[in-house]
């Protein structure tokens, strides 16, 4: 798929931090009297991990073309996700939720939490599971996606959009506020078809990266380009608002609205985000390259796993920490969550990945072996 190789980009890497720092934050707020006032949509910041995520993918496994490296890409993609997911489902089960297991611990051991609309459902235990359950999807069909992407890129890119439309149509016609009844945010938020769209648009600037020509671009100017492209992103995202306002205006699609809201209305400036931070040529993301915040964005993902758990821990036992001041306590709950982040990535995202994956290289043979991305 060009010129460019399928080697890291530690740029993003780095940058994948900070879209979970983002989550942090957005969910830390109203916990120890956390209140840091924030305009900017920081759930937003999941949309840009789809964005991100079909990006990588692209990059990395850009030719998928026998049923063998098909099927070690699928083996790869759970070895990424599932052994995390599945400690942490097993941690707010015995933590939070003790007793017999019901229809949500399955779907969520089957990584289908995000089909069913029904709050009960798609935040059940580690609730920002939803989310690798909605990846889980973008893995399944990636290599129906990416099948001669060249040449079908614009049309599954399209057809993803429609994809959007019709949940859309169908959440402005079945959506209740009941909790035990389909949501809105089940439908347009969580659903895996109204992701899609996202997922595809990363494939698609990757696409269009790749045939960019990799001649050198100086540190200014790249530094301008990455100091623009990271104005432009949080500017929309500064503007959610007034944007989500005219699409319903617009459109009176409810659900339309709330996909602009919940990252529809970031994820093209993400991409541009993602398309001009992968070039790696400006200061800016030269210090998202450095050792430490490269660290930072390869335990992104326990991140995201546990700092959800680790904050209704804290919340739970309040009285533990009544004589000390909010502040300390915030400052503890991330230390607490950076920690726990680097022990599970050290004791089990690496582990077991590389576990996973040499099994299937020793029955499978070694020429399937693939760098795993994000």
């Amino acid at each position: 798929m060009g010129d460019r190789g399928g080697g890291r980009l530690e740029t993003l890497t780095g940058l994948r931090f900070f879209a979970a720092a983002a989550i942090v934050v957005h969910h830390l707020r109203g916990t120890f009297g956390f209140d840091v006032h924030v305009t900017w949509p920081l759930d937003n910041a999941v949309s840009f991990f789809f964005v991100l995520s079909g990006f990588i993918l692209t990059h990395v496994y850009g030719q998928l073309e026998t049923a063998a490296t098909i099927k070690h890409f699928w083996l790869a993609r759970f070895a990424r996700i599932w052994p995390l997911h599945a400690v942490t489902l097993a941690f707010a089960w015995a933590a939070f939720y003790p007793g017999e297991p019901g229809l949500p611990w399955l779907a969520n051991i089957a990584l289908l939490q995000s089909w069913i609309p029904i709050q009960h459902f798609y935040f059940s235990y580690n609730a920002v599971s939803w989310s690798i359950s909605t990846e889980a999807f973008f893995y399944l069909m990636f290599p129906l996606l990416i099948f001669r992407f060249s040449r079908t890129w614009w049309w599954k890119l399209l057809l993803s959009f429609f994809a959007l439309l019709a949940m859309a149509v169908l959440s402005d016609r079945l959506a209740s506020t009941s909790l035990d009844a389909v949501s809105q945010n089940g439908l347009i938020y969580v659903n895996p078809l109204a992701n899609v769209f996202q997922f595809t648009l990363g494939m698609a600037t990757a696409f269009l990266w790749k045939r960019t020509p990799s001649r050198s671009i100086s540190a200014r100017t790249g530094t301008i380009l990455e100091a623009a492209a990271i104005f432009i992103f949080l500017m929309v995202g500064e503007e959610s608002i007034r944007t989500t306002q005219f699409i319903y205006h617009l459109t009176g699609s409810a659900g339309l609205t709330s996909w602009v809201r919940h990252g529809g209305g970031t994820c093209i400036p993400a991409a541009a985000l993602i398309f001009v931070m992968a070039h790696q040529a400006g200061r800016i993301g030269r210090m998202l390259a450095t050792r430490p915040i490269v660290f930072l964005g390869e335990i992104s993902f326990s991140i995201y796993m546990t700092h959800q758990l680790i904050i209704y821990t804290f919340s739970r036992n309040k009285d533990l920490f009544a004589r000390y001041p909010d502040e300390a306590i915030i400052c503890l709950m991330v230390c607490v969550i950076i920690a726990a982040s680097a022990l599970c990535w050290y004791w089990i995202e690496r582990p077991a990945r590389v576990a996973i994956v040499r099994l299937s290289a020793e029955r499978t043979g070694p020429e399937l072996q693939a760098p795993i991305a994000l």
